[in-house]
């Protein structure tokens, strides 16, 4: 084999490994989070949660506020 010829395989496999490596770092997730909600799997989202116990058949729709965070002033010299 020549050189090129090795610098070409070398390439290929380095673009190779690249194109696989999001899929190594994908962590497993627990089957059940902090708060004993159970992980929803298959769905169009990243990651859902639900409450097993939930009854949400009462409601025609759901509404999803962003969450926000207030800090006391010099919160970070306490």
């Amino acid at each position: 084999m020549t050189r090129n010829s090795i610098s070409l395989v070398m390439i290929a496999l380095l673009i190779g490994m690249m194109a696989v490596a999001p899929v190594w770092a994908k962590k497993k997730l627990p089957e059940f989070n902090d708060e004993g909600m159970e992980l929803v799997k298959d769905t169009d989202l990243a990651t859902v949660y639900a409450d097993p116990g939930a009854d949400l058949s009462v409601y025609n729709k759901v509404m999803l506020m962003d969450a926000t965070v207030a800090f006391r002033k010099n919160w970070k010299r306490d």
